[in-house]
């Protein structure tokens, strides 16, 4: 979603007088919006943020193709073909990265 139409939903939120959703999306356009400050500033932000997403989608996957976890909430990846791949094509790009000097200090992570 683009910033723009985040501050749109924000104002049809509001309009709405729906404060919790108003709030959420507010949340999602100030992350943008720090971001693309950085990302002025340092334009290898890009890279830490690919790789803070790589991370995220590994250790889902990782999850969701461990045989000891319970698959509850991940049943649609498991069953998926294409999930053992897609893991491995994170790890891949997150070893690239890292090779590449981008990533110092790994992923950051909250």
């Amino acid at each position: 979603m683009t910033v723009l139409a985040l501050a749109r939903s924000i104002s049809a939120a509001i309009q709405r007088e729906d404060g919790a959703g108003a709030l959420i999306l507010l949340r999602s356009l100030m992350e943008a919006a720090v971001d693309l400050n950085v990302l002025v500033d340092d334009p290898q932000h890009s890279d830490r943020m690919e790789a803070s997403m790589l991370d995220q989608q590994a250790r889902m996957l990782r999850s969701a193709t461990d045989p000891d976890i319970p698959k509850t909430y991940l049943s649609s990846p498991a069953a998926h073909p294409d999930t053992p791949k897609e893991l491995e094509q994170a790890r891949s790009r997150l070893v690239e990265l890292k090779a590449g000097g981008q990533l110092h200090d790994g992923p950051r992570t909250v």
